[in-house]
């Protein structure tokens, strides 16, 4: 699920983050409308990134190449679409620690 205010569920910033809001960080992805966060009643987060993984050549296409580290995100993925670095791996997403 990602946001879910308007049907009076708790989540409001897991998509686009306006730029001053205090959630997150300075120069986060979601300010740049480039991330979301989701979760699943259903899935955990790793199994969340396993099926993203399973299906890599999809997201990559979309341009989806980042995770956040999941030691860091323990009910929730993160994902976005930065700039990708000569540094990414190939064949599986860039693992990010949050800022």
């Amino acid at each position: 699920m990602a946001n879910n205010w308007h049907t009076g569920g708790p989540y409001s910033e897991r998509g686009y983050r306006i730029p001053t809001t205090k959630t997150g960080a300075k120069f986060s992805q979601h300010k740049l409308s480039k991330a979301i966060d989701l979760s699943s009643d259903k899935y955990t987060p790793a199994q969340i990134l396993e099926a993203m993984r399973a299906n890599f050549d999809k997201f990559k296409e979309l341009g989806i190449l980042t995770v956040e580290n999941l030691e860091f995100t323990p009910t929730w993925l993160h994902m976005d679409c930065r700039q990708p670095l000569s540094t990414y791996p190939k064949n599986d997403f860039f693992i990010v620690d949050p800022a």
